[in-house]
């Protein structure tokens, strides 16, 4: 009997002094921030990269209109410049209709330019 009141004394203290220290949980939740900054900062990375996607898709569609009316001896009857950014220009064929092409942004030069 005495052997189990000291046991059972030993357990209420080791719990009194386990309730007593609290956890510090501040790092984890600066982690968890952390976290949902980074996708956000992904989600706005895809976001640029479609838009760049459907430039450049446009961009092939209407060069592959150009090399068809050439191929297929057609004419360009006019050239309008688009005055909205980004710019660009409509490019007008007697067969074919009409291209699309839109003004970049200057990219930063090369080793060599």
């Amino acid at each position: 009997m005495k052997h189990l009141f000291k046991t059972v004394c030993c357990l209420c203290l080791l719990l009194l002094v386990a309730d007593c220290t609290k956890y510090n949980d501040d790092e984890v939740w600066d982690n968890i921030y952390e976290l949902h900054l980074a996708q956000y900062r992904q989600a706005e990375r895809l976001a640029a990269l479609e838009a760049w996607t459907a430039t450049v898709n446009g961009n092939i569609s209407a060069l592959q209109t150009i090399v068809a009316a050439l191929q297929n001896c057609d004419y360009v009857t006019g050239v309008t410049p688009i005055p909205d950014p980004p710019g660009g220009y409509y490019i007008d064929f007697t067969k074919s209709g009409r291209a699309t092409i839109l003004n970049g942004e200057k990219g930063a030069d090369g080793v060599d330019g």
